[in-house]
């Protein structure tokens, strides 16, 4: 079996400005004036929730962003704060934006007090379903966090680490190929 190609891998390398796509077209717009920090190997985009600093791309200058099949969604994370009481920090989406062109969001979101991994996918664009994990991060620590996404069985898996976290779980819909904007932050 071959390994896939990345439609997109954004190293985070740079010391301001946009994102630069190492494998495809893809760069991303640093939005609120996103800053950079030193990371695990190079430099790591720092992104405060506070000003709403994200980086993004318009679904109209977007290459292969839209997805309907599997998925696996990775990154670095490393976390100043706890979410706090039902608050999500997404990692990347596609048309989370609104209501009405979303395709898919990975995040780390806060239930009720509880931590979880979250991936929500919504099949018509609209509302969606979720499924998720509990986990409990430490502050100031890296993980290497990722989820992935069955097309086929409506499942998800996520990861920490390398290591699966909890058991994979059922219930995802498709993902819609809309218009939405793609993330990473926010939105």
């Amino acid at each position: 079996m071959a390994i896939p190609t990345p439609v997109s891998f954004w190293n985070c390398d740079e010391s301001s400005g946009n994102l630069v796509d190492a494998v495809g077209s893809n760069t991303l717009t640093n939005n609120n004036t996103a800053t950079f920090t030193t990371g695990l190997i190079g430099n790591a985009a720092d992104l405060e929730a506070s000003s709403s600093q994200t980086f993004s791309i318009a679904d109209g200058s977007q290459t292969g962003l839209d997805i309907t099949g599997d998925l696996t969604i990775a990154s670095w994370i490393k976390l100043e704060s706890d979410p706090g009481s039902n608050i999500s920090m997404p990692i990347m989406s596609k048309g989370f934006e609104g209501n009405t062109n979303r395709a898919y969001i990975f995040s780390v979101q806060d239930l009720a007090g509880t931590n979880y991994l979250y991936f929500q996918s919504a099949a018509t664009g609209a509302g969606g379903a979720g499924v998720f994990v509990t986990w409990s991060p430490s502050l100031a620590t890296w993980y290497h966090v990722a989820c992935v996404y069955n097309s086929s069985a409506g499942e998800v898996s996520f990861f920490v680490n390398g290591s699966q976290q909890g058991t994979t779980q059922t219930g995802a819909q498709a993902l819609f190929s809309g218009s939405g904007t793609f993330y990473i932050g926010g939105p």
